[in-house]
Parts: C-alpha cells; sequence; structure tokens
C-alpha cells in the first residue's frame, strides 16, 4: 500500500523554514524546537549592526492556512484554541505569533501577550489581524519591532511552567429556548397599534414584535385576541430553536430580540424593571420603600440573605436608595444560549426618581465594591431567574435559565491576580456612599 506525506505538514515546515529566514536575515538567531507543545522556535536577539549576541530571547509559533476566515482587502481572522492561548500567556518570554498563507511568502504576526493583554480581546479566542499593519517580512519595520519584545539580559532563558488546571465558574447564565414560535402578516403598523388591540381583548403579553409586516411571537397566534392583529390565513409555527441557529445572522437577531422582550417579562413578575435609557433591569417596586429589601437565597454551602434595595437615611431623611441591578446581554456559544449578566447599581431618590447623580453614584460603587459583592449580586440573580414555580408563583413558559456556566482551565490563576485582599459589606459601602454624596 502507498504511502504520503500528510499535505498540512508539509505546508507547515515549509511555512516555518521561510519565517527562520526572514528571522535570520534581520540578523536574530533562530532554533527550532524538535518536542514542543505550543511553540515551534526560540530566536535570540543580536545587534543588527555588530551581530553582538544579547542574550535576549522570545518564542515563535507558526501557524498555516489554506484560507484566512472573515477575509477582507483590509483584515482577516484566524481562531485559535483557548489551550494555546492560556499556554503562551503563561509563558515568562514573549510569544510571536506568525499566521502564513499555506505555499506563498504571505504572513502576518502579532505579539501574543501584547494582543490580549488589550481589554477588548482578555476574553477573544480570534486574533485580527490587520494587513497593512501586521504584515511579516524581513524588513526594517518587524526588526525594529522585535528588538524591543525579548527577555532583558539578566533574566537568563526562561521557559513556560508546567499548567495547572482550575475550575471555574462564569457570569453565562445558561437559558433554556422557548419551545415554539408564531409568525403571520398583519395591516398594523406600529408595536403600540398592536397592543391597543390586545388590550381591546384584556391580552397582557407583550412578548412579540413586527417586523417584514409580520408578528412575530412566542404566543399562539390562534388565540382569539389575535383575530384583529394577524391575517389567519398567513399563520405558521417553527421550532423557536430554527430561528435561534438560523444561517441567516438577521434572522438570528430577531431570536435575541425576542429572548429579551420574554426576560422583560419574567422579571417585572419579580418587580424588576427594564430601564431603557439606562439600559439595565433594576429591581424597583411601585412602593414606597421605608427599610432595606431582602430574598433568601441559596448558595453552593448554605441558605443566607441578600438585598435588593438599600434605602440611605440622613438626619431621619431619606436621600436616596440603591438598587440592585445588572446589564445584560444573550449570547450563542456552542450551540447553547447563555444570558450575561453584569451586576451593577442603580441609584433613585426615593425608590423610584432617578437620583441626579446617579451616574457618579455607580461609578463611586464600582470603585468600593469588592470581589464578594460582585459575587453576592450573582448569586442575587442567579436566585431570582432559577426559582421555580409553587403555590405562590406560577411557571413562566416561555424562558427559564439553568446554573451559570462552568468550566475549567488548563492553568490555574493566581487569586492575587483578582480578588481583592480586603472584604466590605454592603453596610459598609452605602456608609462609605453616604459620606461622598451627603
Amino acid at each position: 500500500m502507498a504511502k504520503f506525506y500528510d499535505k498540512r505538514t508539509l505546508n507547515h515546515e515549509q511555512a516555518l523554514a521561510w519565517v527562520k529566514q526572514q528571522i535570520i536575515s534581520m540578523g536574530f538567531a533562530f532554533n527550532e524546537t524538535h518536542i514542543e507543545a505550543g511553540i515551534d522556535a526560540f530566536a535570540e536577539l543580536a545587534d543588527p549592526n555588530t551581530g553582538e549576541a544579547r542574550a535576549s530571547f522570545f518564542g515563535i509559533q507558526v501557524k498555516t492556512c489554506e484560507q484566512f476566515d472573515a477575509e477582507t482587502p483590509e483584515k482577516f481572522s484566524f481562531y485559535t484554541d483557548g489551550k494555546d492561548i492560556a499556554y503562551w500567556n503563561s509563558s515568562t518570554i514573549p510569544v510571536l505569533l506568525v499566521v502564513c498563507r499555506a505555499k506563498t511568502n504571505e504572513a502576518y504576526a502579532v505579539k501574543v501577550q501584547e494582543y490580549f493583554n488589550l481589554p477588548e480581546n482578555r476574553n477573544a479566542k480570534t486574533v485580527v489581524f490587520r494587513k497593512q499593519q501586521d504584515k511579516f517580512e524581513s524588513d526594517g519595520t518587524w526588526q525594529r519591532r522585535l528588538l524591543g519584545i525579548g527577555v532583558p539580559h539578566g533574566y537568563g532563558m526562561s521557559f513556560p511552567p508546567v499548567p495547572t488546571e482550575e475550575d471555574l465558574s462564569s457570569n453565562l447564565l445558561e437559558a433554556v429556548l422557548p419551545k415554539s414560535l408564531y409568525h403571520g402578516a398583519t395591516k398594523l403598523k406600529s408595536r403600540s397599534d398592536v397592543i391597543t388591540e390586545l388590550r381591546k381583548h384584556k391580552f397582557a403579553g407583550s412578548e412579540f414584535m413586527l417586523r417584514e409586516s409580520r408578528v412575530w411571537t412566542v404566543y399562539s397566534l390562534h388565540e382569539n385576541a389575535w383575530n384583529a392583529v394577524v391575517d389567519k390565513q398567513s399563520l405558521q409555527s417553527m421550532n423557536f430553536a430554527d430561528l435561534a441557529f438560523h444561517a441567516d445572522p438577521v434572522k438570528r437577531r430577531y431570536a435575541v430580540e425576542l429572548l429579551n422582550l420574554c426576560l422583560s417579562a419574567r422579571l417585572r413578575r419579580d418587580e424588576v424593571r427594564w430601564l431603557r435609557d439606562e439600559e439595565m433591569y433594576v429591581y424597583a417596586p411601585m412602593r414606597s420603600i421605608t427599610r432595606r429589601v431582602r430574598i433568601p437565597v441559596r448558595t453552593t454551602t448554605s441558605q443566607t440573605r441578600r438585598g435588593l434595595i438599600f434605602p440611605s437615611f440622613y438626619r431621619g431623611r431619606l436621600v436616596r436608595c440603591r438598587h440592585l441591578a445588572f446589564m445584560a446581554n444573550f449570547l450563542e456559544i456552542d450551540g447553547v444560549y447563555y444570558l450575561q449578566i453584569d451586576p451593577t447599581y442603580y441609584f433613585s431618590r426615593d425608590g423610584g426618581r432617578k437620583h441626579p447623580k446617579w451616574e457618579d453614584l455607580i461609578r463611586a460603587a464600582r470603585i468600593l465594591q469588592k470581589e464578594r459583592d460582585y459575587h453576592s449580586n450573582l448569586e442575587v440573580w442567579h436566585q431570582l431567574l432559577t426559582q421555580q414555580a409553587d403555590f405562590a408563583r406560577t411557571e413562566y413558559p416561555f424562558l427559564s435559565f439553568n446554573d451559570y456556566r462552568r468550566f475549567t482551565v488548563p492553568v490555574s490563576i493566581p487569586d492575587d491576580v483578582w480578588r481583592s485582599a480586603a472584604q466590605s459589606s454592603s453596610v459598609d459601602l452605602d456608609q462609605k456612599l453616604l459620606e461622598l454624596f451627603q
């Protein structure tokens, strides 16, 4: 039986040889690794004029593609595995990622740690290469860039530590999608027109939208309340998942819009309201607030009570209320929809009217808030969004949630990188805010 060389291996070897030629042309040493887990070679910098070795090193990882993803004349995207990113970022020497177009001399490069340290890239798995800026070749531009990235002399040669796995929880709450979706043609022009017709039949549902001269909703359009809204002959039904995972991104946005409407309707039952101008969900009961409102929350270790609203008094007078709030975003990851929850606060004068300094108060609270407070607030929203039906509470039929997404990262994260040494309580936070904003 005939044997064949793997095309991808040959393409990679060809690209690696070409990158080696560029590095050597810049006047640097190139030392290929024969056993590697994510770094193809190590380069040692040298003085371009004298050739004097600097004992300054960086790693090189070469990737080869037949075609670039999402390519335009200005840029393209390269998806890299999360384990690779964790491995490169754990390295104690800089790493240069070079992506080559197979069987050509076209290549682009980025400094990995520098790229993923940017706030907008920290959670990304895709590297966006800008062709004009990132084009890699043995010219003076990349020679100057590389002279500044090596490990300084005196640090010596250092290699990445052996990664240690760690289990983490996220702020991504798994969503259980509605089962069915209905749509039908309508002559009504606006959402308010549809609501007016529905209210005539005492129908209070608001989980619908108008697109393409059609009503799209999670409610069955065969109910009598919809007779004056849609043309019965045009009614169609489908699985909601077919819209949520549709090949057309416009249709997927329809699904996300309906999910947001369902989320708002579900939260209204718990006195959590969507504030359009502030773009956040806020616990805002329609009653006078004279004391803190708490709810029971079950954690992994115990049952406790957490606050939803915190009134602050000064000289016996109510001066403001701190409301628990969150910003939300539906995301599709690996075929599953999640609700991304970013806990925050909202401030009112008396539980209703917006406080004139609410934005300043939020910024101050963010600064004063500690890691424990953030996770406590995540627990509150988990409780409200996952609580089951009981004698006093009916099941919301269209949208439910499971637990926060949990995952294992290949490299452990030192606690002092992200956890504040100090701890705070909600009482401390409100007292400090009262001192700052009397």
